[in-house]
């Protein structure tokens, strides 16, 4: 009995949990210290015309309830594509209830086209205090050409 008991600890001493150790390396990019940003502008056409678009939730159905900002979006979404815009300008919304929940939400406002985009030149966002050798090692043009 003893030399069951014995073996049985030695089996659970030898099947035990082993430690493994896993070591990983990574590679590090060098990024360049100085980033400027260089914004970008656009003219704004906006159409004296108003749009609307409309988004319907179904009171009916438990499962497939649509919330007050998603029919909004959605409202948003419908008017834009209507037309063919970019935003929409002086956006008002009508909400409809029925049973307790919001049923139809409903947008107007003026169509905005984005035209002539262009990026801002360099010597207006230079800072005053910076000198010609001072020059950025990377620039990010968020619109136009890198130059």
């Amino acid at each position: 009995m003893r030399k069951l008991i014995l073996f049985a600890l030695v089996a659970m001493l030898c099947s035990s949990c082993a430690v493994t150790y896993k070591t990983r390396t990574a590679r590090m990019a060098t990024v360049p210290a100085t980033f400027w940003t260089i914004p970008s502008l656009a003219d704004l056409e906006v159409k004296e015309e108003k749009v609307s678009g409309n988004s319907e939730g179904d009171v009916n159905r438990r499962k497939f309830f649509l919330g007050k900002k998603v029919q909004e979006d959605n409202a948003i979404v419908k008017a834009l594509q209507s037309c063919g815009a970019d935003v929409l300008i002086e956006p008002q919304f009508v909400y409809e209830y029925k049973k307790a929940r919001l049923q139809k939400v409903t947008v107007t406002g003026y169509p905005g086209y984005f035209r002539n985009f262009r990026a801002v030149p360099y010597e207006d966002i230079k800072p005053k205090d910076c000198d010609k050798e001072a020059v950025p090692q990377v620039v990010i043009y968020s619109a136009g050409e890198q130059k």
